[in-house]
């Protein structure tokens, strides 16, 4: 009987280990238990609720075709180590990585706009993540992920919910837009006492680059840069409101200088329109002095006649000399929009 035992042990242990060491092909419905390694079907465009909550699974293979990762999808895989191909995803529901501890490698693609609440709640090695393309991060999403160090969202990011980073201890750096509405709540860095850099991503340096008075670059680079001088200094609870007090005076400044370099630009386009005209109107005085003058226009008939045909021509040199095509086409290229 013992024997018996024995074999069905084996047996057992044998079909765990077949199962561990091959990819399973998922293609709806349940999982066979012990299953560690899945590679999700073309047929497959949602992984739906609860599939995979508190298995075994260690690694998951999706394609672009998966456009969504419903709530509480690998809720509890305490196992789960990555997730591949995930490129056409997004929407990443509530929960959806919830608990994932081991949880390290998360690829995700451009087409990523929104992660739900709690959807990385307590993915302890989760150390950084690059999401470029997500709009909106609802509250809670990264909760305990206490040993992530940076993200960096792209210039997209609209909304960022309340407690997104509760409790990241080890959360020390964030790239994001300069909007003024990002941060609503105080509390979205409440127990992260390790921030300490802000990084602006989108349009707003290639605004400041094209200032037309290096004195204003010089200030708009100072004032983006005091807050990682400021904010290590700050207490975890008061670490947003310091960053969205600064994202204000940011977001004023260049619009202050956005608008004063469109000034300038109207001054520049009526010095460049009487530049134009005066050079064209050099270049006729220059054509008639290389005319010796005739005996009829020492008439002073005559001459009153030729005069008021030079200043006929010189207003036709004014609207002729090229002005409207420049400051039509040049100076409007130069104008910057903020």
């Amino acid at each position: 009987m013992a024997n018996q035992f024995d074999d069905l042990n084996l047996l057992i242990a044998q079909a765990h280990a077949y199962a561990g060491s091959h990819v399973y092909l998922y293609k709806g419905g349940p999982v066979p238990p012990h299953v560690t390694h899945i590679r999700i079907d073309k047929s497959i465009q949602l992984i739906p609720s609860d599939i995979f909550s508190e298995s075994d699974v260690q690694e998951v293979e999706m394609h672009n075709g998966v456009y969504k990762i419903a709530g509480l999808a690998f809720y509890n895989c305490r196992c789960l180590e990555r997730i591949s191909g995930a490129t056409g995803v997004r929407v990443v529901d509530e929960g959806a990585f919830y608990g994932c501890r081991r949880l390290t490698d998360v690829e995700f693609g451009k087409k990523l706009e929104r992660i739900g609440q709690g959807a990385f709640t307590r993915c302890k090695s989760l150390r950084g993540l690059k999401i470029p393309s997500v709009k909106i991060v609802d509250r809670n999403a990264f909760q305990y992920c206490i040993n992530m160090t940076d993200v960096v969202f792209g210039k997209g990011l609209e909304r960022m919910g309340e407690l997104v980073f509760l409790n990241c201890y080890s959360l020390q750096r964030i790239a994001m837009p300069l909007k003024e509405d990002l941060i609503s709540d105080d509390n979205v860095f409440k127990g992260c006492g390790n921030v300490a850099n802000v990084e602006l991503v989108g349009a707003v340096h290639n605004t400041i680059s094209h200032f037309s008075l290096q004195v204003w670059k010089d200030e708009m680079n100072d004032e983006i840069g005091r807050i990682n001088q400021v904010l290590p200094a700050v207490s975890a609870h008061r670490k947003a409101a310091a960053v969205r007090q600064w994202i204000q005076r940011v977001h004023a400044r260049v619009q202050y200088f956005t608008n004063e370099h469109n000034k300038s630009l109207e001054e520049y386009a009526t010095l460049l329109e009487l530049v134009l005209w005066r050079d064209s109107l050099n270049d006729e005085t220059d054509h008639d002095n290389d005319n010796e003058p005739s005996l009829e226009a020492k008439n002073p008939r005559k001459k009153a006649r030729i005069d008021a045909d030079s200043v006929r021509t010189r207003k036709e040199r004014r609207t002729t000399c090229g002005a409207n095509v420049v400051i039509k086409n040049v100076l409007s290229f130069l104008q910057l929009k903020y």
